[in-house]
């Protein structure tokens, strides 16, 4: 017949194991800096007001390089078209997913749009200071840069 009293001490083990884990989690997913994070929150403000002011150099300079190159190489009009977002706002994002990869740190934010949700990743080489953005609609094709 198991004693009630050791059940009881296994089940605060168990507890502060778990509040140990949940304490441990929450302060390493919180990988930025204070000021990192006023950093990218000014970037990524500029990225979406640039969307939203239909702002195209700003939007260009902001977005990744690979992804500019892509665009370019397909001819002015494709450019135009892809970075001439008129009548297209994101309202309401929130940062919806954080990792790192070799020497990549990516935050996803998520937004909707006409009823569809939608997501845009800002990307930080460590080697880097500055955020650049890419679209999930472009993610697909430069998985090597998450």
């Amino acid at each position: 017949m198991p004693i009630p009293i050791e059940r009881h001490n296994i089940s605060i083990f168990k507890m502060k194991k778990l509040l140990l884990a949940t304490l441990i989690f929450v302060f390493s997913a919180c990988g930025l800096s204070t000021q990192e994070e006023l950093i990218l929150s000014k970037a990524v403000g500029d990225y979406v007001d640039a969307i939203n002011q239909n702002q195209v150099l700003i939007k260009l300079g902001l977005t990744h390089p690979r992804v500019v190159k892509y665009y370019t190489d397909q001819g002015k009009d494709t450019v135009q078209k892809y970075f001439d977002l008129e009548n297209y706002s994101i309202n309401n994002y929130v940062k919806s997913k954080m990792w790192t990869s070799d020497n990549t740190l990516c935050i996803g934010y998520s937004y909707t749009y006409n009823e569809q949700n939608h997501v845009f990743y800002a990307i930080q080489s460590k080697t880097q200071q500055n955020w650049l953005f890419i679209d999930e609609r472009d993610a697909f094709m430069f998985p090597e840069l998450f």
